[in-house]
């Protein structure tokens, strides 16, 4: 072999290295503790995430694999008469000197309720980010002594991915009442309609998220936007209640002649935990009818 040629193919070997490199980047991933007292779900602008509560001399403990970094982010429930608290907490490196001091001020989030309560106002997250060396390592987190704060804490970490194209696949449920044909743009569309008394169960294999589409259907009676919501159980125990605000949709028509009206589609995306699990959407308020459809990546679909 020519050393020009010898040469040629180093070079090319580099460079489709370094473009396999390329794509690959860091990002941060929700990370479960090993140890805590009790678990809450929080309605973040329509996802819903697990925080773990802190109080008293209670401890959180999470492992994670180093070199990365660890963010460590917090939220309280918002006092009555204070509109920008603060509020402390300590952690530290199991068999080491490292240690850290967590303090934060907040403010009220817009965004961010109780998944199973929406009256209860909760602050923004304040987050902290460690850095964590090598190897497997345990952190621990508590409150100040004699502290009466109630924290609710989450951790992500970072991983290397490499990117992957998110093609949308539509999730069939096992049960529900009536199927409906929609027209949106040209597109024929398959939503799942339910009432007074009915729901529609989806069972998804996790980890995974679910992307849900949400209309309420419009009679002659109703006027202007309309406001419902939707609940989520997750085997058998609520998940979370999404709350929907929308108007009479302007480009989505019955595919059947029919005297009611849908809403613009509104969105709302759910995490599923590992495992399989059953999922049962219904209305709180049983006095109208709402249409919904899902779909989930497709390479989270194929453990479907």
């Amino acid at each position: 072999m020519s050393k020009l040629k010898s040469t040629t193919i180093i070079f090319l070997s580099l460079l489709f290295a370094g473009i396999v490199l390329a794509e690959a980047t860091t990002v941060f991933r929700f990370v479960a503790p090993t140890r805590f007292e009790q678990k809450v779900n929080f309605n973040v602008a329509g996802k819903i995430r697990d925080y773990y509560l802190l109080e008293g001399t209670g401890q959180i403990e999470v492992q994670v694999k180093g070199p990365c970094q660890l963010k460590v982010l917090s939220r309280i429930v918002m006092p009555r008469n204070d509109d920008k608290p603060s509020y402390h907490f300590l952690g530290k490196r199991k068999g080491s000197f490292e240690s850290f001091t967590f303090e934060h001020s907040t403010v009220v989030s817009d965004s961010t309720t109780f998944a199973d309560s929406a009256s209860v106002k909760i602050s923004e997250d304040r987050n902290k980010v460690i850095s964590v060396p090598a190897g497997d390592q345990t952190y621990l987190f508590h409150l100040r002594p004699y502290s009466k704060d109630r924290i609710y804490i989450s951790f992500a970490h970072t991983v290397n991915v490499a990117p992957k194209p998110k093609l949308a696949a539509a999730m069939t449920p096992i049960e529900f009442s009536a199927q409906v044909a929609l027209l949106s743009n040209e597109k024929i569309q398959t939503y799942y309609r339910i009432g007074h008394g009915e729901k529609v169960s989806l069972k998804l294999i996790g980890p995974a998220t679910l992307k849900g589409f949400c209309r309420i259907e419009y009679d002659v009676n109703m006027l202007g936007e309309q406001k419902w919501r939707l609940q989520v159980n997750e085997d058998d125990k609520i998940k979370a209640t999404y709350p929907f605000s929308a108007p009479k949709s302007q480009v989505t028509t019955y595919v059947e002649k029919n005297t009611l009206v849908p809403s613009r589609a509104e969105t709302f995306f759910m995490d599923v935990p590992s495992g399989e699990h059953l999922y049962e959407f219904t209305l709180p308020e049983n006095h109208r009818t709402v249409l919904l459809k899902f779909s989930i990546p497709k390479d989270e679909d194929e453990r479907q």
